[in-house]
């Protein structure tokens, strides 16, 4: 907290260093399509295309103008973000399969704990203790049953599938 009730001013986005001359990119790509639709009789400057060097690309070849000048405003991170989000579809599928694997694996581990349980209180012959045990069991198999079963359905639905 800061003294005397001031408000630190907030820090512009700034993309993590991995990911800036992706987001710079964006933003010039994102600049041209906003001149191009401020100009509606205007049509695509001729500008050659240049190709990125082998060492410098991580994924598929991109083709990136070289009239493109200066990068994206603040206004326009959701705009990359959604532009990102949409490249990313792959990484998106796995953690969702991951998602649904999980919550089935969590939710067939409470199930047993709730088998347990209940062998639990009838081998226990009404001890207060075998009870208490069997009780707490079948509660933390509940919880672990229930955890499993809504990570699972959130990965399905995230696929599709629900």
């Amino acid at each position: 907290m800061t003294q005397g009730g001031e408000r630190r001013e907030k820090k512009a986005f700034e993309p993590p260093p991995w990911e800036r001359e992706r987001f710079e990119r964006l933003g010039r790509r994102a600049e041209q399509e906003r001149r191009t639709e401020a100009e509606p009789g205007a049509a695509a400057p001729a500008a050659p295309v240049r190709q990125q060097p082998a060492a410098a690309r991580t994924g598929p070849a991109e083709t990136v103008p070289a009239a493109e000048a200066g990068g994206g405003r603040r206004g326009d991170a959701d705009a990359l973000f959604e532009i990102l989000r949409a490249e990313e579809g792959l990484d998106r599928i796995r953690t969702d399969t991951l998602s649904t694997w999980g919550g089935l694996t969590v939710g067939i581990f409470g199930v047993v704990m709730i088998v347990w349980a209940a062998v639990g209180a009838a081998r226990g012959g009404g001890r207060p203790l075998a009870l208490a045990l069997a009780v707490t069991l079948l509660c933390v198999g509940g919880l672990f049953t229930a955890a499993g079963v809504w990570l699972a359905g959130k990965g399905l639905k995230r696929q599709g599938v629900l």
